[in-house]
């Protein structure tokens, strides 16, 4: 009778255990990221939906907002999906991010890009450049834009770039002699990194406000380096202190770009001078620009606990022939009492 009962209670403790669903595989915690609104001339006003500049909401061709859709935006080879709750998710595989054709957005009437992102992971250095094809010619390194301020954004940074195409950065004034079909987006030099583009929109500039003039990040020229500038160059001494936080190098059409970010002080009582230069040596040749190199940067000034230290930053896109294929290094320069002091960056830019 006994061992009936231990049957008979086994067989229970089964029954109850097969209606007992297994407990869920506990989820990865993923840490958020952090974001912070950069501020600028053209602000997204979420409740109205619309971009606004100075306080006056922006009329447009074209405006996508990426509710639960790609909103037909593609990628080449790069990941590229709604994301939730709102937005386009990018993971970067090689650089071009294009737009729907069939824009048929008159130039002349539409001269502003907008597009406001989120940067949740770095890659392979910033790029910032917009292609676009008309009714007339398709894409090509002879026509681009460069945003007003084309800073690298941090990691958790949201920025709204601001592209004016009535000065455009290469072709003026194609833009605003065309018809435009689509438009291609290059953020970085070579993927690699994520972002969350929450709007995109071709928009008309709104009367009586005018938008600044872009800053010390808009493109330059480089130059082969004169033979008495090489000279003076060569016995510079590595800054006190610096850092080339982003560098890269990469093609556009008929030429290439350099993007470099980063900042360098003398570490002094003061420093002596905002000029600095951009250097780009290797197979192709040797090249320098023009470089500003007293940007706002208080988290160097923090660290050091030296005020002059914030007036170091130097951010730039600059404009290069075409070059030959292989391995370039890239340098930044600021003047001092004594002569000029340099920074490296740390790994060598491949132009393939």
């Amino acid at each position: 009778m006994k061992s009936g009962l231990v049957v008979l209670c086994l067989s229970a403790a089964l029954l109850v255990s097969c209606d007992r669903k297994p407990a869920p595989a506990p989820q990865p915690v993923v840490a958020p990221v952090q974001t912070a609104e950069r501020a600028g001339p053209v602000r997204w006003n979420a409740a109205a939906g619309v971009f606004e500049i100075g306080g006056a909401p922006l009329r447009t061709a074209r405006l996508w907002t990426f509710d639960g859709s790609t909103d037909g935006f593609v990628g080449q080879g790069s990941e590229v999906i709604p994301a939730d709750p709102q937005g386009l998710a990018v993971t970067m595989a090689n650089s071009p991010l294009r737009s729907p054709r069939g824009l048929q957005a008159p130039g002349a009437q539409f001269p502003l890009v907008l597009v406001r992102l989120t940067r949740l992971a770095a890659g392979q250095g910033w790029n910032g450049a917009l292609y676009y094809s008309t009714t007339l010619h398709g894409e090509g390194g002879d026509w681009l834009g460069l945003p007003l301020d084309n800073t690298p954004p941090k990691v958790g940074e949201t920025v709204t770039l601001v592209y004016d195409m009535s000065r455009q950065a290469r072709g003026a004034p194609d833009w605003t002699e065309s018809v435009i079909e689509q438009i291609r987006l290059d953020l970085e030099g070579r993927g690699g990194g994520r972002f969350v583009i929450h709007q995109v929109a071709l928009a008309a500039p709104s009367d009586g406000v005018a938008l600044p003039a872009a800053g010390g990040s808009a493109a330059g020229v480089m130059e082969p380096v004169p033979a008495e500038l090489r000279d003076r160059l060569a016995p510079a001494p590595v800054a006190k202190g610096c850092n080339v936080e982003e560098a890269a190098l990469t093609r556009a059409g008929e030429g290439e770009i350099l993007s470099l970010a980063g900042w360098i002080s003398e570490l002094g009582p003061a420093n002596t001078s905002p000029e600095g230069l951009a250097r780009l040596q290797g197979p192709g040749g040797d090249f320098v620009a023009a470089l500003t190199v007293n940007g706002p940067r208080k988290d160097v000034a923090r660290h050091f606990d030296l005020p002059s230290a914030h007036d170091s930053g130097f951010s730039a896109t600059l404009r290069l022939p075409q070059l030959t294929p292989g391995s370039y290094s890239a340098w930044v320069y600021r003047r001092t009492p004594t002569g000029w002091v340099v920074c490296k960056a740390a790994q060598p830019l491949n132009l393939p």
